[in-house]
């Protein structure tokens, strides 16, 4: 178990507002303002997405048909912003190397919580945080049935993230085919070429609002990633240096197999 100080995140950047994001989103702002201090002061909120609402959206995320057309960061900052009666920022930009820094504008502390489907993305933020060890990253992943969440804290030596327990999904040459590939698709295109379940987002949306709780109320973490399927199974994992270099071994296959391949 690793304690952690009293929760000190100036900011809190949300890196994706679709299927997983914009159901985690409320539950999370909403833990802050009900805290008995933190919610007197609550820290810099930002939602960064560049996608706009469209009429799949509504019954598949957190959105309202008279959303559509309007970007989905505007639309969740606009609407969590009048409920919970503080300012809440947004940005429409997409997350690249070059700009990464100018959009996060970490003053203090930050804490990135990213639900993104493209692992390109994880990449640049994974570079990001590796080289600003005041910036901790809660990041998201699953596919059709099955997620993972993992958590990069420079301070309390987890520096392992998605990106270091997965190399061969993070190879250079398949990330800049990603890169290519997705030519600005929206969220909703990507989902109809890779369908996930409602389950799932709304499963791996709770993973992290648990674990958002936990740092924000008991000032601990036990662990460090958590794979998890639509049908409640779990696995949390401490990653230790021990169980690091089994999964970067002989035990490669297993680990990622424990329910489905997420990433």
């Amino acid at each position: 178990m690793k304690s952690i100080t009293p929760f000190s995140y100036n900011n809190i950047v949300f890196i994706g507002a679709g299927g997983t994001g914009s159901h985690q989103i409320p539950d999370i702002i909403r833990a802050i303002m009900t805290h008995p201090i933190i919610g007197s002061n609550p820290p810099k909120i930002t939602i960064i997405d560049p996608d706009d609402v469209d009429l799949n959206n509504p019954n598949r995320q957190n959105f309202n048909f008279t959303d559509v057309g309007y970007n989905k960061a505007m639309a969740l900052a606009v609407r969590y912003s009048a409920k919970f009666g503080l300012p809440i920022a947004f940005s429409s930009a997409r997350v690249t190397p070059s700009n990464i820094s100018k959009i996060i504008n970490d003053q203090g502390k930050t804490l990135i919580i990213e639900a993104v489907d493209k692992k390109y993305v994880r990449k640049d933020i994974y570079d990001f945080v590796q080289n600003n060890h005041n910036v901790d990253w809660i990041s998201l992943g699953n596919t059709k049935d099955s997620g993972q969440l993992t958590f990069y804290c420079f301070s309390l030596g987890l520096e392992r993230s998605v990106v270091d327990v997965f190399p061969n999904d993070f190879e250079y040459a398949a990330l800049e085919e990603e890169r290519k590939k997705d030519n600005n698709q929206s969220c909703a295109e990507n989902t109809i070429k890779e369908p996930q379940s409602l389950a799932i987002n709304k499963e791996a949306a709770n993973k992290a609002v648990n674990f958002f709780y936990q740092m924000l109320y008991e000032r601990s973490i036990t662990y460090d990633i958590v794979f998890f399927d639509r049908f409640n199974n779990s696995r949390t994992i401490k990653l230790d240096e021990q169980v690091f270099k089994k999964v970067q071994t002989e035990d490669i296959e297993k680990f990622k197999n424990l329910f489905n391949k997420a990433i």
